[in-house]
């Protein structure tokens, strides 16, 4: 594994990388960053961009933030798919070495490894929302990257182009299962 150290600057160079901190519709209090002198909330990344001397990223942050911030119901039929059922990062525990130091800890919850599933299945509250179908599919045991060449979530996309919605509400592919 690379440290995030060690690529620093290529990763502020990404102007998607804003988009990777969790919205407004995680709890104010779920802490997403720890280190030994304060907490970090979705409520403190003013400070944090501060205190890791990086104000662009909150201008970064500033600009993008709405776009998906409320998460407005599309309006159109919706097929929500991810992965689920791998440790997947939700908090990074950092020493006093803060922020020059890759995190000493973990605290994980489930996701696809990138991308908790808290945050990838808010689209399951648009099936409330509006009169337009939502299908989700869960892609157990897939990882981030990976959904977009996995053979089955291909299959499932050729299947909604040809106009066969009737998709399964979870899919396992690990060792071939299903």
């Amino acid at each position: 594994m690379i440290s995030n150290i060690k690529i620093r600057e290529e990763q502020r160079m990404t102007t998607t990388n804003p988009w990777m901190l969790p919205t407004k519709a995680w709890p104010s209090d779920h802490v997403f960053i720890s280190t030994p002198t304060i907490n970090y909330t979705n409520q403190d990344y003013q400070r944090l961009f501060t205190d890791i001397n990086y104000e662009d990223g909150w201008h970064m942050w500033e600009d993008t933030k709405n776009l998906t911030g409320d998460l407005y119901p599309p309006g159109v039929e919706v097929w929500c798919m991810y992965g689920v059922g791998l440790p997947t990062p939700v908090t990074y525990i950092y020493d006093e070495e803060f922020p020059n130091k890759d995190p000493v800890d973990f605290v994980y919850a489930d996701g696809d490894d990138t991308v908790d599933s808290f945050s990838m299945s808010l689209c399951k509250q648009w099936a409330e929302q509006q009169e337009q179908p939502v299908h989700v599919t869960e892609y157990r045991g897939l990882a981030h990257l990976d959904i977009v060449f996995h053979e089955k979530v291909i299959t499932q996309v050729q299947q909604i182009m040809e106009g066969q919605s009737d998709v399964p509400k979870e899919i396992d592919v690990r060792n071939g299962a299903e």
